[in-house]
């Protein structure tokens, strides 16, 4: 092997090494009890309009997780919507309480202020939203522990 072949190899390995350690790899990730689901993080404004709303569903395991700066009683409904969902309701590093089986609404343009909201129990920071069954099938309550990885 020539000397600048094994240079240019020795480097591309170290470039490679290098980019596995400072490069965030894999998903953000969120677990409660038993279960664990793979999240889309919406922690801004336009994001969090937005949610899940006209997608046409959510892969098994995935989940959005909406972050908050402040804790509060953030009203969430099911405008264009496809799918139903369980709402996990987040205070720091535990649930709060489970809205479960939220069915999506049909609505036409002028009905949109009739929209059914749905609140958490108390103030929180976060809120999952999987798909409906979830909360049933991990056994996830109120006091449950939380624990998020986020990869950006």
């Amino acid at each position: 092997m020539n000397k600048d072949l094994a240079i240019g190899l020795i480097l591309a390995l170290i470039i490679i090494a290098a980019g596995l350690v400072l490069w965030p790899s894999g998903f953000s990730t969120i677990e409660i009890g038993q279960g664990q689901w793979q999240i889309e993080v919406a922690d801004e404004e336009e994001e969090q309009r937005q949610g899940l709303s006209g997608r046409q569903s959510l892969p098994t395991g995935q989940g959005m997780l909406f972050i908050y700066a402040q804790p509060g009683n953030y009203g969430f409904w099911m405008k264009d919507m496809n799918f139903p969902l369980d709402f996990v309701w987040i205070s720091s590093d535990r649930v709060a309480g489970v809205t479960e089986n939220v069915s999506p609404t049909q609505f036409t343009t002028y009905d949109v202020v009739n929209l059914p909201l749905y609140y958490p129990p108390e103030a929180v920071n976060k809120v999952l939203e999987i798909n409906a069954g979830q909360v049933e099938k991990f056994g996830i309550k109120a006091g449950d522990k939380v624990v998020v990885k986020l990869k950006r």
